[in-house]
């Protein structure tokens, strides 16, 4: 007895074969001789049990209807040879992700085949990017995305991309007075959606000293650092030192008045 599961199959092997979500496949089992159909019935196991009886599949396949999700039929040849039974399944879910083989009375029970499912790429966009930078180091976090597994990142310039499956990322020894650009997609096991954009966030590496970009705004104090901490720059007296005020994000001069505030004022 042979079973095969055709459809639109992005990977196959001696024992599995790959779908994405939501397509359709049909399963076949054929005899591998001749037999009357007087003394075939045919079925379909899933993980050791008929389709019939399957808690998943069982009131589908006893509608017997064309235009169900689960459909099953047998056919016959002009010579009342029996051709096969075939099973039909519309908008495959993770759910069917199972171990299929087939049955035929009288002649004998076929291979078994472990039909894996891809599922859907991420649909929505990352939100909530942020970056902070220290130094000459700077960290990208951002919000969890609906069926997201991992993230890929692109810095640019450089085009250094990485791969995590955390919510943030560090990147360190970046250049001095460099403009930076962060691109953040989502994805999973069935891939990067094409119809997603990538998240961006711009940043800059000051020269030297602390430099903030975790706000829409950008502040840095430059000069002849002693020490410095997140919230502090230590520097010694009578030397010079320069604030700098810069927007995250590129925004037209027409809209905006600069300022510094001093102890809050």
């Amino acid at each position: 007895v042979s079973i095969s599961i055709e459809g639109n199959i992005i990977e196959e092997g001696d024992d599995y074969v790959m779908v994405p979500e939501s397509s359709t496949v049909t399963l076949t089992c054929q005899p591998n001789n001749k037999v009357s159909s007087r003394y075939v019935l045919g079925d379909f196991n899933v993980d050791g049990e008929s389709v019939f009886s399957d808690e998943m599949y069982s009131e589908e396949m006893s509608m017997d209807d064309p235009n169900a999700r689960i459909y099953f039929w047998e056919a016959i040849d002009d010579d009342s040879n029996y051709e096969g039974c075939y099973m039909r399944i519309r908008e495959v879910s993770m759910h069917d992700a199972r171990n299929f083989s087939c049955v035929l009375s009288q002649i004998g029970v076929s291979r078994t085949i472990n039909l894996q499912v891809l599922p859907k790429p991420p649909v929505d966009r990352v939100e909530d990017l942020k970056v902070a930078t220290h130094g000459f180091t700077a960290t990208v976090t951002w919000a969890p995305v609906a069926d997201a597994t991992f993230y890929m990142l692109n810095l640019i310039p450089g085009n250094t991309i990485v791969k995590t499956e955390d919510l943030e990322y560090h990147f360190e020894e970046l250049l001095p007075d460099t403009q930076y650009t962060v691109e953040v997609l989502p994805g999973n096991t069935g891939g990067i959606s094409t119809d997603v954009m990538p998240a961006t966030v711009d940043f800059r590496v000051s020269r030297e000293g602390k430099s903030s970009c975790d706000y829409d705004v950008c502040f840095s104090i430059k000069g002849d650092i002693i020490e410095e901490g997140d919230d502090y720059v230590m520097v010694p007296e009578s030397s010079t030192v320069t604030l700098t005020c810069q927007p995250n994000n590129k925004v037209s001069s027409r809209y905006v008045l600069g300022d510094f505030n001093v102890d809050g004022e």
